[in-house]
């Protein structure tokens, strides 16, 4: 999938999805539901990960 509202990122044993819709206090929208189950899915399916943190981009989260 190609994100566009997320941005999903891996390092060492730590996923990290970041809400990127910055300019709407990263409200939700469908299409951003979509792409945290599709992330939450690779984490789950990778079994070195053992971290995830979720934020978001700009001052709202």
């Amino acid at each position: 999938m190609d994100y566009k509202e997320i941005i999903f990122e891996k390092s060492n044993q730590i996923a990290t999805i970041t809400f990127n819709r910055p300019d709407k206090l990263n409200a939700m929208t469908p299409r951003m539901m979509g792409e945290l189950w599709d992330a939450i899915r690779k984490v789950e399916d990778d079994p070195n990960l053992r971290v995830t943190i979720i934020t978001g981009a700009g001052r709202g989260f």
